[in-house]
């Protein structure tokens, strides 16, 4: 069998360079096109950040008044505009071992599934908190009273959660609330979907459950241990403020939720328990209470504590002052070393 001439090696070589060429230039586009993102991201963090430290000066300067109404007004609009952000350190290692540690089975570990119960690979799950990081220890003391001190970083402000249902959580669109009225003894807690437009049928895990099948099931926990209600209570007043707002702003509050959800919404807090500053709230209502149905504001009202203090200014300067308001983009990445 005779061998091909030269001319056919030569053209296959050139294709062969040729098709290295288009290679080389679609990872170097890839890699500008990555580049690229990332500054713009940085750049939109570097101007939020630049707005928050507007706001916050803005406070500062209010004050210096005399009249406490319009800074804890302003106080509570400046959280709800701060995004959560939340630094893993050896708060994960904490959180796991709190809600029933990591079993380990063969080279895999393991830790217990909220969802159901189930022993559940520890990649799957993630240490959320549920009063951010980026509002400071100061502003958690200041809302919540002495009882918070130091629990900005316990389990008592933390659960164990999938990153897909942690993001959602995050965001907003998704409250832990009572499972029922009163109940006595230990305090069970339930999923609730808030942004049912945008996630009703949307999947939490490829093939399998949808945020739907989620809506109303029991957390399932593996020790006594809870959260502490107060937190979650914060979460949920705010996740419904920030739900208000936003579909008032595009006027569709009774398209996006029926007649029959109404309710469901602003009573799905329906339990007793005083567990925020209730001049702050009462100052919040009264500046900007007009976004809010009434029936929140009543929910919210009945779940204040009378909390004094000789300087209540000092406290809202110093909170100020000593939240991170980092972005998201500087999320540090979960600790896998749990043990």
């Amino acid at each position: 069998m005779s061998r091909p001439p030269w001319p056919y090696y030569a053209s296959l070589l050139s294709l062969r360079q040729s098709k290295s060429k288009v290679l080389c230039y679609g990872e170097a586009a890839k890699e500008h096109r990555s580049q690229q993102r990332s500054r713009a991201a940085k750049r939109r963090s570097n101007l939020e950040k630049e707005e928050l430290f507007r706001k916050r000066d803005d406070i500062l300067q209010l004050a210096t008044t005399a009249n406490l109404t319009p800074v804890r007004a302003a106080y509570v609009e400046f959280l709800l505009s701060i995004k959560s952000c939340q630094h893993q350190t050896d708060f994960s290692k904490d959180v796991i071992k709190t809600y029933g540690g990591i079993t380990k089975v063969g080279r895999e570990s393991f830790c217990h599934s909220v969802l159901d119960g189930s022993l559940s690979l520890r990649e799957h799950f993630v240490a959320a908190r549920i009063f951010p990081l980026s509002l400071g220890q100061r502003a958690m003391d200041y809302i919540f009273g002495p009882s918070a001190r130091y629990e900005i970083n316990s389990p008592q402000n933390a659960l164990l959660l999938p990153p897909i249902i942690k993001k959602r959580f995050d965001s907003h669109q998704i409250a832990i609330v009572p499972t029922e009225l009163d109940t006595p003894g230990l305090q069970e807690w339930k999923f609730f979907i808030l942004d049912k437009s945008s996630l009703w049928n949307a999947a939490i895990f490829p093939s399998g459950m949808k945020f739907s099948e989620l809506h109303g099931r029991k957390l399932v926990f593996p020790t006594g241990f809870r959260p502490r209600a107060g937190y979650l209570y914060f979460h949920y007043l705010m996740s419904m403020i920030v739900l208000f707002r936003s579909v008032k702003k595009t006027g569709e509050v009774r398209s996006k939720f029926p007649d029959t959800d109404w309710p469901e919404l602003t009573k799905a807090w329906a339990t007793h328990g005083s567990y925020l500053r209730d001049d702050m709230i009462r100052s919040f209502i009264k500046e900007v209470g007009r976004d809010l149905p009434e029936e929140l504001k009543e929910n919210a009202l009945a779940h204040c504590v009378s909390l004094r203090s000789d300087d209540e200014v000092e406290e809202v300067v110093e909170s100020l002052r000593n939240m991170g308001m980092e972005s998201e983009s500087e999320d540090e990445s979960d600790d896998d070393d749990d043990e």
